[in-house]
């Protein structure tokens, strides 16, 4: 009869700490990949990665090397969902293109296909997903303020009405226009705007 302890060699599908022991043990791997290539920047994201270079030369090599790098180490990759050495990137719902973030028409569409909430749980849910894109959306607190209101008591019943309806449809197209946010120029002035409501205070740099 056997004696002592069994243990996972792979990591279980659908165990909820998963993404978090992947995140770390990738983490660790690659500690060595960024001592060796001080100059690239590399992004993870569990197991998204993003590799960025001064020049195409330098970000192929580094791409050449990081690819290697992994398969020594046992990951596999997906060519499919591979973007190699290219100036525009997808990256986390993201649209990356030469110092500028746009949100991806995929994560607008499925943002616009929400239907109406019918429980609190569903509104949270709701607003869990438009406040990961906040930053596109101009005066999101005041916008948003009465589908939080919304979901106070004890019942799963949302207060629904006029207002919320019209908050929650503003929301949902807010993101059909979405600009593309740049890094900012360091070089120039900043301008700080202050506004002042009677629930609360704003401001934008």
């Amino acid at each position: 009869m056997f004696s002592g302890q069994l243990t996972w060699t792979r990591l279980p599908q659908g165990f909820k700490n998963s993404p978090t022991l992947f995140d770390e043990a990738l983490g660790k791997d690659l500690i060595e990949y960024r001592q060796q290539h001080p100059k690239v920047t590399l992004l993870q994201y569990v197991d998204d990665l993003l590799l960025a270079a001064e020049t195409k030369e330098e970000c192929q090599q580094a791409t050449k090397d990081l690819l290697q790098e992994l398969q020594r180490k046992g990951y596999r990759m997906s060519a499919q969902k591979a973007q190699l050495s290219t100036w525009q990137a997808r990256y986390l719902g993201y649209n990356l293109e030469r110092e500028t973030r746009k949100l991806s028409p995929s994560r607008i569409q499925a943002i616009l296909g929400i239907p109406t909430p019918q429980t609190k749980r569903q509104m949270w849910e709701f607003l869990g997903v438009v406040d990961y894109c906040h930053l596109w959306i101009s005066g999101f607190a005041d916008l948003a303020k009465s589908l939080y209101t919304s979901t106070g008591g004890k019942e799963d019943r949302l207060s629904w009405g006029a207002e919320q309806h019209q908050a929650f449809e503003a929301l949902k197209q807010t993101l059909t226009s979405a600009p593309a946010l740049a890094l900012p120029d360091l070089e120039k002035p900043f301008q700080l705007f202050v506004t002042e409501t009677q629930f609360l205070k704003t401001a934008l740099v």
